[in-house]
């Protein structure tokens, strides 16, 4: 058995989950603005700490004066935010640093006279909230998106074009967008990279483990798009099975079709798993002696 030499908890996480130990243990009970992370273990745990969800904003009003809330790392929207600081309880911003600063250098954009363009998926909870926050933005998926008439005639009229991205945008992504927009009839185009390192250290580090082993594992939450990301570029290499916890394991995957044991099985996990979610993995696999 084999572990990615990157994997885990990214920066972002890290620091939203300590700040959730440390006002929990101040404060007993502490609400948190949607989910803080992507992963069902740690909300399930956490719960049984005193940490209580909100999903609605409606609910901060019914919720003691002196409520501690804390906001998940992918951010809120910018109306909802400003709610939440007037609410008058206790607010505390648990947006990663590296997703602040797409809101920023997008605000740096706007202010220099930039059209800004996202690229990200507009769906995911961290480009929804960026979009918050700027003015009147191009949200491109995918090279594909640049094809459709009402991306390809806004951008037809634009002259000064401002680049930022996602944070856990492939590199391979945000490059092919760029190579199109660089064919379009564009006088001036300025870019961001605020893609954080940890994806791609993540990613590479998976990948580069996938092509040694036989079987790969990817643990994490089934809609963590950072770990669905991490599966499908495993699963391009060698046979790879996303899982959340060990439960989910089948021994059968550990043979080949005739039937002998593989040799090798790696394994690496999303930005949003919990440490314990990956040792009870791994102690499950020294017991089949993996």
């Amino acid at each position: 058995m084999l572990l990615a030499d990157s994997y885990g908890f990214c920066y972002g996480v890290k620091r939203v989950v300590d700040k959730l130990n440390e006002l929990l243990d101040q404060h007993g009970n502490v609400y948190t603005y949607g989910q803080l992370i992507h992963n069902n273990q740690f909300t399930e745990r956490m719960t049984q700490r005193g940490m209580k969800l909100i999903n609605e904003l409606s609910e901060i009003e019914t919720l003691p004066k002196d409520a501690v809330v804390l906001t998940r790392a992918h951010g809120v929207l910018k109306d909802e935010m400003d709610s939440l600081q007037k609410s008058g309880r206790v607010i505390v911003d648990g947006t990663c640093p590296f997703v602040k600063a797409v809101h920023i250098k997008a605000s740096v954009l706007e202010n220099e006279g930039y059209t800004v363009l996202l690229i990200g998926d507009r769906n995911h909870p961290e480009v929804r909230s960026a979009l918050s926050y700027m003015n009147d933005p191009i949200i491109v998926e995918s090279p594909e998106d640049l094809n459709r008439p009402e991306i390809r005639d806004r951008l037809s009229q634009v002259k000064r074009l401002g680049v930022v991205m996602q944070t856990t945008q492939s590199a391979d992504n945000v490059s092919q967008i760029l190579k199109h927009l660089l064919d379009m009839s564009i006088d001036e185009i300025k870019l961001f990279n605020t893609r954080c390192n940890a994806t791609e250290e993540r990613q590479t580090a998976a990948q580069r483990l996938a092509h040694k082993v036989d079987v790969m594992l990817v643990i994490g939450g089934k809609h963590s798009a950072n770990t669905r990301r991490l599966y499908q570029l495993c699963s391009a290499i060698t046979r790879s099975y996303h899982i959340e916890t060990k439960d989910d394991i089948h021994k059968e995957w550990f043979y080949r079709e005739d039937g002998s044991p593989v040799e090798r099985v790696g394994i690496t996990a999303g930005a949003s798993t919990p440490d314990w979610v990956i040792r009870d993995v791994v102690d499950y696999l020294n017991a089949l002696q993996l």
